[in-house]
């Protein structure tokens, strides 16, 4: 299985190798891969496997993202709340903004393709 993966690797890896430097795909990737300093073959593997966890993750999305959105800061505000008496407002507000866009999260957001996964 590691031959075959590294196989493919190579495959990748030659045809991402620069060949026209005149090309409007080969100028594009040298200025992202410049900017954002990641080889253009690790941003084309991570493209790759963000798009395949959409396909297979697709249908849980909005579940996933509605619960990381919850717990986090549901945890951080138990622990606030055990050491001061009152809420800190920071919190009260993220809950509110939260709640607000939650009501029109499922309404409105999901005809927006790729949102939730941009989301979590």
């Amino acid at each position: 299985m590691a031959k075959f993966l590294e196989a493919i690797e190579g495959k990748i890896n030659e045809y991402m190798k620069p060949k026209n430097k005149e090309d409007i795909t080969e100028k594009t990737f040298s200025q992202v891969e410049s900017l954002v300093g990641i080889p253009r073959e690790r941003m084309v593997s991570m493209g790759v496997a963000m798009l395949a966890i959409y396909f297979l993750l697709g249908n849980f999305l909005p579940l996933f993202s509605h619960i990381i959105c919850t717990i986090y800061p549901l945890k951080e505000s138990f622990k606030i709340l055990r050491k001061q008496a009152q809420p800190t407002e920071n919190i009260l507000l993220y809950w509110i903004l939260y709640s607000i866009v939650s009501l029109f999260d499922f309404s409105f957001l999901t005809s927006i393709p790729f949102y939730y996964f941009v989301k979590r």
